[in-house]
């Protein structure tokens, strides 16, 4: 008898190489290389994320891969906790990263230090949500871990693509309306970087929420 069981598998993002690692964070897109992707679009989302972040403050890059978007934020002068399960991606981020401004650690590290009074003025969680087999424990924890006034900014498809022993599966959660329940919507853009592939153009957005509570 055939076990159609679903099983959460989130191998896919221990890569033990930093180009694979860069690969699963930034897949190429109909016939968009990933070189290519992440000289127009990380540029793209920093200027986004510059309209809505602070001039000093913790930021928390949730799902921080191999450091794309933390490395330019620490080079500005920002502290920031990379946080990733992946234990391969904190490496890789640690080391290309290379700066006493940044530390990767797992969720429940962060957790601990959350516990101690340590929160974040800014959360990035870019293409990170939309893959979380419990999306709304994530959510909480992001909230928890963010001072009053401060600000998520989140990339995503607008479905759902968790990591299983049988491929990608959507459950059919909105991340966006999950998100809502707890913070305030302030802005959201479509997903239009230069030269960026149509599936994302028609099915990616970038949203920026604030806890006022």
């Amino acid at each position: 008898m055939q076990n159609n069981q679903l099983i959460y598998n989130p191998s896919i993002f221990e890569q033990t190489s930093v180009e694979a690692a860069r690969e699963i964070v930034l897949t190429p897109e109909s016939g968009v290389s990933t070189q290519a992707r992440w000289d127009t679009e990380t540029p793209w989302l920093l200027n986004l994320i510059g309209k809505h972040i602070k001039p000093s403050g913790l930021i928390v890059d949730y799902g921080c891969g191999v450091g794309r978007l933390a490395g330019p934020l620490v080079n500005h002068g920002y502290p920031v906790i990379g946080v990733d399960t992946s234990a391969a991606m904190r490496q890789h981020a640690t080391q290309l990263i290379c700066n006493e401004r940044f530390v990767a650690m797992t969720p429940t590290m962060l957790d601990q230090l959350v516990g101690i009074g340590v929160k974040a003025d800014f959360v990035l969680a870019v293409w990170i949500l939309q893959h979380c087999l419990d999306l709304e424990a994530e959510i909480e924890r992001i909230y928890k871990m963010l001072n009053k006034g401060g600000i998520v900014g989140i990339a995503d498809m607008r479905h759902r693509a968790i990591p299983t022993n049988q491929g990608w599966v959507n459950d059919g959660k909105n991340v966006k309306e999950t998100l809502s329940r707890y913070l305030t919507l302030i802005q959201q853009y479509p997903y239009n970087p230069p030269d960026t592939p149509q599936n994302l153009r028609e099915n990616a957005y970038v949203a920026f929420f604030q806890k006022n509570r």
